[in-house]
């Protein structure tokens, strides 16, 4: 049986929409926490990430920051989608919340219960799509 691509991917939005960025800001804190260690090249610096950003005076180079004019920020942000409620179709987010509802499912809080929860909600979807299969 063949299940849409689209109907997949909501499923997959639903479960987790914030999990790739708490993965992702983990993975940050730990990246610009850790000590770089020095090399045998000298012109290589060590440290700690966050410190050579924040303060590149110290390892002797300058700050490559560049100023943007606020307006142009303005420009970009309202060319952006913000992420809402629902990060995928608001139709099928809504029929998988009826799912979650009906069933007594909860959001996922861990990886293993993110496919557990795919799992099921893809069985009652299929199950409605083909209900004599």
């Amino acid at each position: 049986m063949t299940v849409p691509r689209n109907v997949v991917y909501s499923l997959m939005q639903i479960l987790d929409p914030m999990g790739i960025e708490r993965e992702l800001d983990a993975v940050r804190a730990i990246w610009n926490s850790h000590r770089i260690r020095p090399s045998k090249n000298e012109n290589v610096p060590h440290g700690r990430p966050t410190v050579m950003f924040s303060m590149p005076e110290i390892f002797h180079t300058k700050n490559f920051l560049k100023t943007v004019d606020q307006r142009d920020v303005n420009i970009c942000m309202s060319e952006c989608v913000f992420r809402g409620r629902s990060t995928c179709d608001p139709e099928m987010f809504e029929l998988l919340l009826i799912y979650m509802t009906e069933n007594n499912l909860s959001p996922p809080t861990t990886a293993r219960e993110g496919l557990k929860l795919y799992e099921k909600l893809r069985t009652s979807v299929l199950n409605d799509l083909h209900p004599n299969m």
